[in-house]
């Protein structure tokens, strides 16, 4: 049986880029990278749900779901110009925070 091994950093190609590099993904595959973005993240949806009110917060997630307004105002029997005036609030109030 023959085991051979190279190192992660030996040039990988001709832009002289290591090997390292072409298999990682990025800084996302360092654990505590991947914790403080997660624990960041976090931090952010507890603020938007700070500064939102229940109805916006409510309009959010249906939003950051995909959703669309239409169907938002749908599901939550509003009109579509209430729907509209409530994202454009939360992107206001979003905004200030980010």
């Amino acid at each position: 049986m023959f085991v051979s091994s190279i190192s992660l950093e030996q040039q990988a190609d001709d832009a002289f880029n290591p090997l390292i590099d072409l298999i990682s993904d990025g800084e996302d595959s360092d654990p505590l990278v991947k914790l403080t973005n997660k624990e960041d993240y976090q931090e952010l949806v507890n603020k938007i749900k700070e500064i939102l009110s229940d109805s916006e917060y409510e309009v959010y997630s249906l939003m950051i779901n995909g959703i669309n307004y239409i169907d938002i105002a749908n599901l939550l029997g509003k009109t579509p110009k209430q729907i509209d005036n409530a994202i454009q609030r939360i992107r206001l109030k979003i905004k200030k925070i980010i």
